[in-house]
This record gives structure tokens, C-alpha cells and sequence, in this order.
């Protein structure tokens, strides 16, 4: 009866420090994927990022192939 007590109480042990193993695993998962929601945040701003220079490009070179863009209309 003794051995099983010692033994029981081996595994509870052991099964408090597989719940402490485990719980540290899960935060250093949550700080793990709260940092991939960081990276994923700033590429979809680089998606606008790129997104605007290509139409400052477009109005570039549209100016540059019809002689400018001008804010005063031009009369007949």
C-alpha cells in the first residue's frame, strides 16, 4: 500500500509539472502568434504603401506625356 501511495503521488507530481510545462508552452505560443498578428498588420500596410506608389508613378508619368498637369484650365 505504501509503494502505490509514493507512486501516486510520483504522478501527481509529475502531473503538476507537465501542467506548469504546458501552461509556459501556451504563453510563449500567445506572445508567439501576438507577434505574427504584429508582422501581419505592417504587410497589409505595406500592400497600401506600395498601392499609393504606384499611382503617384501613374500620375507622374501620365504629366510627364501630356505636358503637365495644371490647376488652371486651359481656354480655347
Amino acid at each position: 500500500m505504501e509503494a502505490e501511495l509514493v507512486r501516486l503521488e510520483a504522478l501527481r507530481d509529475s502531473s503538476r509539472d507537465l501542467v506548469a510545462y504546458l501552461e509556459s508552452a501556451r504563453e510563449q505560443f500567445d506572445a508567439i502568434q501576438e507577434e505574427n498578428e504584429k508582422a501581419l498588420r505592417i504587410m497589409e500596410n505595406w500592400h497600401a504603401v506600395f498601392a499609393i506608389a504606384n499611382g503617384v508613378a501613374r500620375i507622374q508619368s501620365a504629366s510627364e506625356t501630356s505636358g503637365g498637369f495644371s490647376s488652371v484650365p486651359a481656354t480655347p
